[in-house]
């Protein structure tokens, strides 16, 4: 041996460098391989959970929104009604007044008849007694 070789003590056939390292490399490119893929597994599984995710809060938004939209709708019904039994309220109040006035009306032209009348009676009577007692003129 001559050179390097000899220098060292390497005869001929002692390392193939492409026989030695091809089962090396296939190890190495193989667990490089399956590295990537799981890495990209991972990232498309959190890529359908990030759109499950979205897809859940575009749910819930508009459940939210649906769920305020019938509050409100049920706040204007319970307005609505309050309104309507106040302004019936004020109705039946109206009529109560304008039939004690009625009344009063129809009532009121009598009033003064029945008081000269009764006060007539009452005159008469008084003098009756008056009279039958000896008392009167």
């Amino acid at each position: 041996s001559s050179g390097i070789n000899a220098e060292y003590g390497l005869d001929g056939e002692l390392f193939d460098f492409d026989i030695e390292v091809k089962p090396i490399l296939e190890v190495l490119v193989g667990k490089t391989i399956e590295q990537a893929l799981m890495e990209v597994m991972e990232e498309e599984e959190l890529a359908n959970l990030r759109a499950q995710q979205r897809q859940f809060e575009e749910l819930r938004h508009a459940e939210l929104v649906e769920t305020q939209r019938l509050e409100e709708q049920e706040r204007r019904h319970r307005e609505e009604k309050q309104r309507r039994m106040k302004q019936q309220k004020e109705v039946l109040s109206v009529e109560a007044e304008t039939a004690r006035k009625i009344a009063a009306r129809a009532f009121s032209p009598e009033l003064p008849l029945r008081s000269r009348t009764f006060s007539v009676r009452s005159t008469q009577r008084e003098w009756l007694l008056l009279r039958s007692s000896g008392k009167g003129c």
